[in-house]
């Protein structure tokens, strides 16, 4: 079973899969379900970005988040 915040980093992930243009931080914070401070989401955020789940892209508020797909096909 998974614990909360696991289940909160899946739907942050979830979030970002579905939006492929990329999401600030004050986008993904309306789009989630659970509540929360805007410093944990920074550092669920960072987390994630270090553990090279999401790309961040940007500098302070112009700063945005991409969920980081690997690519299945090859070139031949």
């Amino acid at each position: 079973m998974a614990s909360e915040a696991q289940r909160k980093v899946e739907e942050i992930l979830a979030i970002l899969e579905k939006n492929p243009e990329g999401l600030s931080i004050s986008q993904i914070s309306e789009l989630i379900v659970f509540s929360g401070n805007n410093k944990t989401m920074q550092r669920r955020l960072v987390s994630l970005s270090d553990a090279g789940l999401i790309l961040k892209i940007g500098d302070k508020k112009a700063r945005k988040y991409y969920r980081y797909m690997k690519l299945t096909q090859t070139c031949a």
